[in-house]
């Protein structure tokens, strides 16, 4: 399927080293953070998110948020390393989120990566560069010290995913 569409916006065009360099970076300088209930509706309005800025708008052609959720407080050492580890499969997770089924080219541009630290999760959130739309990925850490791609969530059937 990856054949089929545009994927003009792969994180695979690079390197593996190169998102893991950029979000040391970020995490180096200061985040914006977000109280439970601030922000847009949704799951970050739920949590308190720590907002971290990957990229300059005009480096293109990437261009996204790395958002940290947690129930309350700071994210320790174990924590961090968890995030760094969503960074080390980053590039995995985004050939398989781009290789779910379409009936449409829709040229998917990341635009922010979610982690639940409270979860154990992490969601990436893409956009259309062909028309108006954006949509979810969720990824769940395994047993096996994996990522699992769950898939789009299903507004039809909660719970369930499209894969």
């Amino acid at each position: 399927m990856l054949e089929d569409r545009k994927h003009d916006y792969r994180l695979a065009s690079h390197p593996p080293s190169f998102f893991r360099e950029r979000v040391e970076q970020a995490l180096q300088g200061a985040p914006r953070i977000h109280a439970a209930g601030e922000g847009l509706p949704g799951r970050q309005a739920r949590k308190r998110t720590i907002e971290y800025a990957l990229f300059d708008e005009d480096e293109g052609p990437f261009y996204f948020t790395l958002s940290i959720l947690l129930e309350a407080g700071e994210p320790d050492e174990g924590a961090m390393l968890f995030v760094r580890a969503v960074f080390d499969e980053l590039i995995r997770m985004d050939d398989a989120a781009r290789a779910i089924p379409s009936a449409r080219d829709e040229n998917e541009e990341l635009f922010e990566v979610e982690v639940d630290l409270d979860l154990r999760s992490c969601v990436l959130h893409y956009s259309s560069t062909l028309w108006n739309t954006e949509w979810v990925v969720d990824f769940r850490f395994d047993e096996n010290g994996g990522w699992a791609c769950l898939g789009i969530p299903d507004w039809r059937e909660p719970g369930q995913y499209i894969v």
